[in-house]
C-alpha cells in the first residue's frame, strides 16, 4: 500500500476536498515519481477521511490521507 498526504487550502477547501475525492475514487490512476523516473496504476481501497483540520497562519486547511493499491505490485520506467 501507499500513502499520498494531501492537503486543502482556502475558504473552498471543503469543496475541492469533494471533487477531489469524486475524480480519484472514479478508474485507475497513474502516479509519475519524477525523481526516480518510475510511475505505477493505482486505485483508491480505502475510505477517505479527513486526518485534521488546523490552521496555517491566517489560512484553515484540511489534510487527508489517501490509501491506494498499486495494481501491478511494482513500478515502471518512465
Amino acid at each position: 500500500k501507499v500513502t499520498f498526504t494531501l492537503y486543502f487550502f482556502g475558504e473552498q477547501r471543503y469543496e475541492a476536498y469533494n471533487e477531489f475525492n469524486d475524480y480519484i475514487r472514479n478508474g485507475v490512476h497513474r502516479y509519475w515519481d519524477t525523481a526516480r523516473n518510475r510511475y505505477f496504476h493505482f486505485v483508491v481501497d480505502d475510505e477517505i477521511k479527513i486526518s485534521s483540520e488546523q490552521w496555517y497562519g491566517y489560512m484553515p486547511y484540511l489534510e487527508v490521507k489517501y490509501s491506494v493499491k498499486n495494481l501491478n505490485g511494482k513500478t515502471f520506467e518512465v
